[in-house]
């Protein structure tokens, strides 16, 4: 059993996520802005968070067929990676998509 829970965000998580987010923003601008122009919820994104008791731990936005990752404890990538689906694109720090692309089968992964 996993110690983390994983929940879609919705809109009113919007402070949390931002705060979360704001911790590294030099890496997560892409994520920052998407919830600026598109919200936390909505036809084009999504959001993901995996909760270690009440705070964060990571999280995945799905937007269109793009993944970005989040993750300062990476061990709950493992929980995350599913709630991206078959998105085409992934994004993240270094260290996130190493741990990342090692958790999705090899046919997944190509390389450009």
């Amino acid at each position: 059993m996993s110690e983390y829970t994983i929940r879609q965000l919705e809109e009113a998580d919007r402070p949390m996520l931002l705060a979360f987010l704001h911790h590294d923003p030099a890496n997560n601008l892409f994520m920052i802005g998407n919830v600026a122009t598109f919200g936390v919820q909505g036809r084009q994104i999504a959001f993901w968070a995996a909760f270690r008791g009440q705070a964060p731990a990571g999280v995945a936005m799905l937007l269109d067929a793009n993944a970005c990752f989040y993750a300062p404890q990476r061990a709950c990538l493992a929980d995350l990676v599913p709630f991206i689906g078959r998105a085409q694109n992934l994004s993240g720090e270094l260290v996130v998509m190493e741990d990342t692309l090692a958790l999705l089968p090899s046919e997944r992964v190509t390389w450009w």
